[in-house]
C-alpha cells in the first residue's frame, strides 16, 4: 500500500522457574508482602499490530502451572485508533478518535487471603484534534 501499512506479528512462549508470586495472606516482620517461588510456569500469547492509515492492535496471552499466575493482569487487550486530516481550507486541523479495551481480572488483597477484587471488563473511548 505504497508504505502506507506497516503490521507486525509477535508470538511468545516463555517457561520459567522460581518466579515470585504473592504469597496471599502473609506478611514479612517489617510488614511487607511475603513471596514464594513457583516452578515450571509456563507464559504464551501472541501480540498483533496494525498502524499506517488505520491503526489497531490486539494482544492475548495466557500462563499455566497448577495454579493461575499473575491473575492481576488482563489476558486480552485491543485497541483500534485512527485519525483524519484535512485536505481544504482547515487542512491544518486533525481529528481522531479510538477505542481501547480490556478483559477482566481478578486479584486476592495482599493481607486477607480470603478477598478477592475484580476488575470487570471495559472499554475506554478517546477523541484528540489539533
Amino acid at each position: 500500500m505504497d508504505g502506507r501499512l506497516n503490521a507486525s506479528l509477535a508470538i511468545f512462549y516463555t517457561r520459567q522457574d522460581s518466579v515470585a508470586q504473592s504469597d496471599i495472606g502473609h506478611l514479612l516482620p517489617d510488614g511487607s508482602l511475603a513471596y514464594y517461588a513457583t516452578s515450571g510456569t509456563k507464559s504464551q500469547g501472541f501480540d498483533i499490530d496494525v498502524s499506517g492509515e488505520l491503526s489497531e492492535g490486539y494482544s492475548h496471552y495466557t500462563t499455566g502451572t497448577s495454579t493461575s499466575l499473575s491473575t492481576e493482569l488482563p489476558r486480552t487487550t485491543t485497541q483500534l485508533l485512527t485519525t483524519y486530516h484535512r485536505h481544504d481550507p482547515l487542512d491544518k486541523l486533525t481529528m481522531g478518535g479510538g477505542a481501547t479495551w480490556q478483559s477482566r481480572f481478578t486479584r486476592m488483597q495482599p493481607v486477607h487471603s480470603t478477598v478477592q477484587v475484580e476488575q470487570k471488563a471495559y472499554t475506554l473511548a478517546s477523541l484528540m484534534a489539533r
